[in-house]
C-alpha cells in the first residue's frame, strides 16, 4: 500500500484522529473510532467518500485556518481570534454552514481500515506540515488474507525465549547452595523479569526475541496491532501461576532446616525443598502445568493456530515470511512539533 494525501485534520489528539485524505486515489473523510472497553481512541478509522464540491469547500476553509496559523506564528494575531482572521471569519462561517451535514462519515457507505501517518517528505517551514496517510483495509483475519504461524514457529519461538535467561539460570545454580537469600531473590527476578519480558515484548512490538526470530508477530485477530490490554490479557494465567509458585518456592527457601540445604547434593536440596512447599503452591504447579500443555494441544486442533491465551485476548500469531508486515495504525511519526496539533485544519 502506498502513502497518500491528507487533505485536512479537523481533529489531532496523539495523532490526526479526522479530516479528509485519499483513499484508493479518492478523496473520503476519516474518523477514528472510539474503544469503549478501553475508554481510548482505537487503531481503526472509518472511512466515508466526498464529492468534489465538498473537498473544495474544506480546502477553502483549511487555507484560511493555515493563514491564520502562519499570522500567529508571525506575531500578528492573537489566539483568541483561531481559527480564522478577523477579515475571514465571514467567510470561514459561511463555510461551516455550507459543510455542516456534509462532513459526517455515512455508516451505509464507509471502510473500516489501519492508518498509519506520517510527516510528507517536503515542507518549507511556513504554515501546517503536510502530512500522509497509508491505509489498510481490516476486518477479521482470515486464511486468504495473512498466513498464520505454524505450530513448530512457535514452538521454536519459545525455545529461543528460554535461552534468553539461560545466563541467570547459570547465576541461579552457581549461587544458590550458598545462600538461600540469593537463591530467593534470584527466584523472584527471574519470574517477574520473564513474565514482563514476554508483556513488554508483545505490548510494545507484538514480538519477542524468539518471535522476531522465527518472524512471526502477535496481532489482535482484525489484524491491528496488539495493544498493552492484550499483552497483559494474554499472560494473565502465566502472572498469577508465576506469582504463586514463586511466593511457595520462597516460603520453601526459608521453611527448610540449614541442615537439610546446605552442604547436600542438588537432588536431595531439591527434594527437601519440595518437601517444604505449601500444598497451595504445589497445586499451583500441577496446574500450571496442566495449562501449559492444554495451550499446546488447542494450538494443534484449530486452523489458525491459536492456543487458549489467544482466545482470551482476543489475538493470533501471523507469520511476516513473505507478507506485507501489518502497519502500526495510528503509530504517529508525524513530529511532535507539527502545528496541526494545535490547529484544527
Amino acid at each position: 500500500m502506498v502513502f497518500e494525501r491528507v487533505f485536512t485534520i479537523t481533529d489531532f489528539n496523539d495523532g490526526p484522529r479526522s479530516g479528509i485524505a485519499d483513499f484508493e486515489g479518492r478523496p473520503h473523510l476519516y474518523e477514528c473510532e472510539w474503544n469503549e472497553s478501553a475508554d481510548s481512541y482505537s487503531s481503526t478509522f472509518r472511512l466515508s467518500p466526498i464529492t468534489p464540491e465538498v473537498l473544495a469547500l474544506a480546502l477553502e476553509d483549511s487555507a484560511i485556518a493555515e493563514r491564520w496559523w502562519i499570522a500567529f506564528q508571525e506575531g500578528l494575531t492573537t489566539q483568541e481570534t483561531r481559527p480564522a482572521l478577523p477579515e475571514e471569519r465571514p467567510r470561514h462561517d459561511e463555510l461551516q454552514r455550507l459543510m455542516d451535514d456534509r462532513l459526517r462519515i455515512d455508516p451505509a457507505n464507509s471502510v473500516r481500515v489501519l492508518g498509519e501517518f506520517r510527516s510528507a517528505a517536503i515542507w518549507d517551514g511556513r504554515g501546517l506540515a503536510p502530512v500522509e496517510v497509508r491505509w489498510e483495509r481490516c476486518g477479521e483475519l482470515g486464511p486468504s488474507k495473512k498466513t498464520f504461524a505454524t505450530f513448530w514457529q512457535r514452538f521454536a519461538a519459545m525455545w529461543i525465549d528460554f535461552f534468553v535467561f539461560v545466563p541467570l539460570m547459570v547465576v541461579y545454580q552457581v549461587l544458590e547452595p550458598f545462600s538461600k537469600v540469593a537463591a530467593a531473590v534470584l527466584t523472584i527476578l527471574h519470574g517477574c523479569l520473564a513474565e514482563a519480558y514476554v508483556i513488554y515484548g508483545h505490548g510494545r512490538f507484538g514480538k519477542t526475541v524468539g518471535k522476531l526470530a522465527m518472524r512471526i508477530r502477535v496481532v489482535r485477530v482484525t489484524g491491528e496491532p496488539l495493544r498493552w490490554r492484550e499483552a497483559w490479557l494474554r499472560s494473565a494465567f502465566n502472572v498469577c501461576f508465576m506469582v504463586v509458585t514463586t511466593f511457595g518456592m520462597v516460603t520453601a527457601l526459608f521453611a527448610v532446616a540449614d541442615s537439610r540445604y546446605y552442604g547436600v547434593g542438588w537432588r536431595a536440596r531439591s527434594e527437601n525443598l519440595e518437601a517444604q512447599q505449601p500444598a497451595w503452591a504445589a497445586w499451583a504447579a500441577r496446574l500450571g502445568m496442566i495449562w501449559f500443555y492444554s495451550e499446546f494441544v488447542t494450538m494443534l486442533f484449530n486452523k489458525r493456530r491459536r492456543a487458549l491465551h489467544d482466545f482470551i485476548a482476543g489475538t493470533v500469531v501471523v507469520s511476516e515470511r513473505g507478507s506485507r508486515p501489518i502497519p502500526g495504525a495510528a503509530e504517529q511519526t508525524v513530529a511532535a512539533g507539527n502545528p496541526a496539533a494545535e490547529t484544527p485544519v
